[in-house]
């Protein structure tokens, strides 16, 4: 279902309309700034001919040469308590391509990065996570990503590919300050080939939002508290809304 929205009253509204709340209420949100984007991972983004550029055979010996060399190289910057999901979250977090794809339980969260250097036209997906995990495994649980098993038996080139939905919703511990200021969520995309709203098109709603609706969505994302620092509650993320607040961006 696509809806778009020329005012924020309009957004506001649908959203409202939109938002389920059966079997408690869990819905994901994801900001793009541009409408045009598809829900790809970063790791399905780098495409087969940049993956033999850089010497890699498929996907998955990339995947597991920036998990090792990551892990590696971090040292002590990482909790000595970290499981492999932990340290694929921190690798996501910081920018590095995963195959995972961030969401939040929070409307504002995704219109805040929706509104990060924004085009013409947004966009704010709306995914039924629900929906989705009993579309791909008979069953309508959203659990940590734990219940998998370890990382490296899903993900190692050395055991052979273990039989996994195309994609699931899943949630992570928030052991960090990004991933309870972000509510984060997350899909885990087995399928890094094809963009969700291809796979699974009947659990997603994408609202797009027209350049006339920014002023009063910015309104409303301060008047709810979200702004970089909320988000990112270290140095960097004040010094962004400092940049912002005062005009340098």
């Amino acid at each position: 279902m696509l809806v778009r929205m020329s005012s924020w009253d309009e957004v506001y509204r649908t959203v409202c309309s939109l938002v389920s709340h059966k079997y408690g209420g869990l819905q994901y949100f994801r900001g793009h700034s541009s409408s045009e984007w598809p829900l790809v991972p970063g790791l399905g983004r780098a495409g087969p001919s940049a993956v033999a550029k850089i010497g890699f055979q498929h996907l998955l010996e990339l995947e597991e040469s920036l998990y090792s060399r990551f892990v590696n190289r971090a040292g002590p910057l990482l909790p000595r308590s970290n499981d492999g999901w932990s340290n694929l979250f921190a690798m996501q977090h910081h920018g590095l391509p995963t195959r995972l794809l961030d969401w939040s339980r929070t409307f504002a969260v995704a219109l805040h990065f929706a509104l990060i250097k924004p085009t013409d036209e947004v966009a704010v997906w709306i995914l039924d996570p629900y929906a989705l995990n009993f579309e791909v495994r008979g069953s309508r649980a959203v659990a940590d990503v734990s219940f998998l098993g370890t990382y490296d038996d899903l993900y190692s080139t050395k055991n052979p590919p273990p039989v996994t939905p195309d994609v699931l919703a899943v949630t992570a511990a928030e052991h960090t300050s990004r991933l309870a200021g972000q509510r984060a969520c997350f899909t885990l995309h087995n399928d890094l080939s094809r963009p969700l709203e291809l796979l699974h098109p009947g659990c997603l709603r994408k609202i797009t939002i027209g350049r006339a609706a920014y002023t009063g969505a910015r309104q409303f994302l301060h008047l709810a508290g979200v702004s970089e620092f909320s988000l990112f509650p270290d140095l960097d993320g004040l010094a962004r809304e400092l940049r912002q607040t005062f005009c340098f961006d």
